[in-house]
């Protein structure tokens, strides 16, 4: 809503009522200047039609009509909730205080003694118009708050308007079913008196992101009437007034008390049943290693390739155990991190020589293809090269047999990029959005071949942040996709 009304563009309607043919034509002549649209009637029952049809700005109401005089035309109109706020003069002869009153007490807003001076009535014509298009504007603004109020409580969130200091201007019926306080209790109060809210970072930085975007989103504790406790989604909004100076605070916020609950509960679960996997899955993997190198005596060649198919299966079913694990770890804030300056040559050797059998087992190549010896970076030595490791099983998996994986790095401003490149079919537009979200394949099938959680590069983009860069690819389908990692250069 706009700090001031537009008035109408068209010129303001006055409707001259007179019985008498040479008034209304006197008065015609002294408006018309001003550019008003007139219309004229010569009696209360004209008026009244005229009225019906064609409602006007402003009414010159004469007070002595036969039939019926200006009084109970005036009347009328001010009892009828259709035309009360049409302005009305009374126009009349009489010079005294009681034709005065009974004119004001009939519900006119203004009073003139005939003979008229234009320039009065002119002024006071046009600024009674005016205000009728001010009351006109704010009634039907009014008319839209109720409207939207009475939407805004159809909401099961909690919404709820804030002047600057924090009282409540606004308070919806799904603020006081989440709450527990009703509109009238909670109007006026300062929220962090009611709700005592408790949020995930300093209220200073809050108020200092709405200042500077506008808008905030967060979750935060609330405190119910009853003293329990409500976790919230919450989004904050600053509206602005027309010269761009802050006035009010909309927060919506929804209930996921229920939703971390649920949250914790499949946290624990998954945790649980993936620590329990790790164990006897270590024993059996070290059990086939053993057998698979000899230790137990040589074996038939039916039983060795048996024994290669378990224990090749027994390594990737620890893959998936290790990606679920650290989806747990980073959703519940609990992977740590041990930052220090590294060169990334190095790094990126010993990634190539830790998957380079992975990729031949796809006859693929691995080519570090621009190494830059002396460029560090603050990373954690083996998270980085578990970011490597999926970005390069990846592109071995989805290149061509006899294709080549390439290596590079570049220094770019203050950032080192490693770029990751395959010449693979490239990723289809439609996964293309969604590629960085957890469980996410190309092919979700349970036919697909390339295998995977899922997991890899939800968990890479984790990582990589964590270190204070950021992860992204470039793709041109049947000829090249890359990935690119971006880290700031340390010195």
């Amino acid at each position: 809503m706009s700090a001031s009304p537009q008035l109408a563009e068209r010129p303001p309607r006055i409707l001259i009522v007179d019985d008498e043919r040479h008034n209304r034509q006197l008065l015609e002549v002294m408006l018309a200047p001003e550019g008003f649209q007139l219309l004229a009637a010569a009696s209360g029952a004209e008026a009244l039609a005229i009225v019906d049809r064609h409602p006007p700005d402003v009414i010159l109401l004469d007070v002595m009509m036969p039939v019926a005089d200006g009084y109970s035309i005036a009347d009328k109109l001010k009892s009828n909730p259709a035309t009360k706020n049409i302005p009305i003069i009374m126009l009349t002869a009489l010079d005294n205080r009681e034709a005065r009153i009974q004119a004001l007490s009939a519900g006119a807003e203004d009073f003139l003694t005939k003979p008229v001076d234009r320039a009065e009535l002119c002024m006071r014509v046009r600024n009674l118009s005016r205000l009728k298009a001010y009351g006109d504007y704010y009634e039907n603004q009014a008319a839209v708050l109720s409207e939207q109020a009475a939407l805004l409580d159809l909401a099961q969130d909690a919404i709820v308007a804030l002047d600057l200091c924090g009282r409540i201007l606004y308070w919806n019926r799904g603020a006081e079913v989440m709450y527990g306080w009703p509109g009238n209790d909670a109007l006026g109060k300062n929220t962090a008196d009611l709700l005592r809210a408790e949020f995930s970072e300093p209220t200073d930085g809050i108020e200092a992101t709405l200042l500077r975007d506008g808008r905030w989103e967060g979750e935060a504790i609330h405190h119910r009437r009853d003293g329990s406790r409500v976790a919230v989604a919450s989004r904050y909004a600053l509206q602005r007034d027309g010269r761009g100076m802050p006035v009010r605070v909309l927060t919506i916020s929804s209930d996921i008390t229920a939703r971390r609950q649920v949250d914790r509960m499949k946290s624990e679960f998954i945790a649980t049943v993936s620590h329990e996997l790790r164990t006897p899955l270590t024993s059996i993997r070290g059990s086939l290693g053993l057998i698979r190198g000899g230790a137990t005596g040589a074996l038939p060649e039916k039983a060795t390739r048996l024994i290669e198919v378990a224990y090749q299966n027994s390594n990737r079913l620890a893959l998936i155990v290790d990606d679920i694990l650290n989806m747990e770890q980073i959703d519940c804030g609990k992977m740590s991190l041990e930052l220090s300056s590294q060169l990334l040559a190095p790094l990126l050797e010993q990634s190539v020589e830790e998957n380079l059998g992975f990729a031949l087992s796809y006859q693929v190549r691995l080519l570090i293809t621009r190494p830059l010896p002396e460029v560090m970076a603050s990373v954690d030595a083996s998270r980085i090269l578990q970011v490597l490791a999926n970005l390069l099983s990846n592109a071995a998996k989805f290149s061509l047999a006899g294709a080549s994986v390439e290596i590079g790095m570049a220094v770019v401003g203050t950032n080192v990029r490693i770029c990751v490149t395959d010449h693979g079919p490239g990723i289809p537009y439609s996964f293309r959005a969604r590629i960085f979200q957890r469980f996410s394949q190309a092919d979700g099938s349970d036919s697909r071949q390339k295998g995977g959680t899922g997991l890899g590069l939800t968990i890479s983009k984790a990582l990589v942040e964590r270190m204070g860069g950021t992860i992204d690819y470039n793709t041109e389908p049947g000829i090249a996709t890359t990935f690119i990692i971006e880290l700031p250069v340390a010195c």
